[in-house]
């Protein structure tokens, strides 16, 4: 099946989702997606296992490696029931004595997926609430001092009202379908809020395809206490969601930033999508595009020629990019070169014509016009409006190191006018037009 008629299929496609989080999955690239809000971003028509994480500042590097890739709820579910059972043992003939209140049904501890308020908790408090007996401090029944800087969303049904037996046959099935761990995709917001410790652990973990894992994070390794390298499942995908600031770069480091070969704005939000009225089990819910899908397409996409002047013409786009006076591209490196041609290839086989047959390798051909479609997702992320004359290229020149302090920071220009600061996508679309 071609990339177009599975894009026909893809119920992300109207919100402006589909087409590029298709292309980055294809082209092997990770993608920033400027959204107005954070929870509008969803991968589950391609039927990939995700993992949701907002990241806040008191996130630790420990912290991130733990939530974006957690165990499943049920294994942390029975790890709390095995340590409330090793609680229950009596110690002392005191401990026998019966409480009063009333009792916790057995089916608290295995129901799915885990509730910290169900199990007695509050997100910010440090006793225990359940049970109706007297608060007692946190000991080793109480959230993990990890789960407070972070807040992470498992891709997992509500809890219902079903019998004991129901639920664990659904816990089962769904520790299967979890095999392996890792997910496939990780949508994170709240990147900029990260310190520089966890941008480069994320970075190090994009660079290398590994992440180590302790036992700790719910991961145990072969021996005790130490931690073990695991590879990135493929396909695996980065969405890093945060608001459009159409002047600058997203806020975080250079480097880590680096690494997000695609980004796009959605322009239209998508209401309902992920909501838990609107939620279907894996079971009943229809995959557009599976793995298979995926794996083939970009098998395809290395098949895609890139003549000689094609490629005179992305280098033609990014030179002019970096040199004029009104961008900074000091971000557009050789992996941005890289991003554009292979994000060139996915196109031509997701967006290109139908009425060819794609199989013939003779008739996959990047044009120019893929390279025009696919310029300003590979290149709108890198790069910033400089903020006025003074920080333009020859800006030094007119303003002098010696000026009087404040001058430059004039009130904004009215939009009408031409010494007004474009945003970047106006910038782009001028490049376009010139080369």
């Amino acid at each position: 099946m071609s990339g177009e008629l599975l894009l026909h299929a893809l119920p992300l496609a109207e919100h402006g989702v589909g087409i590029p989080l298709l292309l980055s999955l294809v082209a092997q690239r990770n993608l920033v997606l400027y959204v107005s809000h954070p929870d509008d971003t969803l991968v589950n028509s391609f039927g990939l296992h995700c993992q949701r994480v907002r990241i806040r500042s008191s996130t630790s590097r420990k912290d991130f490696i733990r939530a974006l890739f957690p165990a499943p709820p049920s294994q942390l579910a029975r790890a709390r029931s095995r340590t409330a059972r090793k609680r229950s043992l009596p110690t002392s003939p005191a401990a026998t004595t019966p409480r009063l209140g009333p009792k916790r049904q057995p089916s608290d501890a295995s129901s799915f997926p885990f509730n910290a308020q169900d199990d007695g908790y509050d997100s910010t408090s440090t006793a225990y609430q359940g049970g109706g007996g007297p608060q007692s401090p946190r000991s080793p029944l109480a959230r993990p001092d990890w789960e407070r800087g972070i807040s992470t969303h498992y891709d997992a049904p509500p809890t219902s009202p079903l019998s004991s037996a129901s639920q664990l046959q659904l816990q089962i099935a769904l520790d299967t379908a979890w095999t392996p761990r890792l997910p496939n995709a990780v949508v994170i917001s709240g990147l900029e809020n990260a310190g520089t410790a966890v941008q480069h652990t994320l970075s190090e973990i994009l660079r290398t395809r590994t992440v180590v894992l302790d036992d700790d994070a719910g991961s145990p390794g072969p021996g005790a206490g130490g931690g073990r390298i695991e590879s990135l499942p493929d396909p695996f995908i980065v969405v890093y969601v945060c608001a459009r600031d159409p002047f600058e770069r997203p806020h975080i480091s250079k480097g880590l930033l680096d690494r997000f070969g695609c980004s796009s704005i959605v322009t239209k939000p998508s209401t309902g999508l992920g909501s838990p009225s609107t939620y279907r089990s894996p079971a009943q819910r229809k995959v557009a595009i599976t793995r298979d899908d995926i794996l083939d397409l970009r098998h395809l996409a290395a098949q895609v020629h890139m003549h000689h002047p094609l490629t005179l013409q992305l280098s033609a786009f990014l030179s002019a990019t970096r040199h004029h006076p009104r961008l900074d591209g000091t971000l557009l490196t050789l992996q941005a070169n890289r991003d554009f041609t292979d994000l060139v290839r996915a196109w031509r086989v997701v967006m290109g014509p139908s009425n060819h047959a794609l199989a013939d390798v003779d008739s996959l051909d990047a044009t120019e016009n893929d390279a025009v479609r696919v310029f300003s997702h590979a290149v709108m992320h890198r790069v910033r409006v400089r903020a006025g004359p003074h920080d333009e290229i020859m800006g030094s020149y007119a303003f002098g190191a010696l000026a009087q302090a404040g001058e430059g920071d004039e009130e904004p220009f009215p939009e009408s006018d031409p010494r007004a600061r474009p945003e970047i996508v106006q910038v782009l679309k001028e490049i376009v037009n010139v080369v």
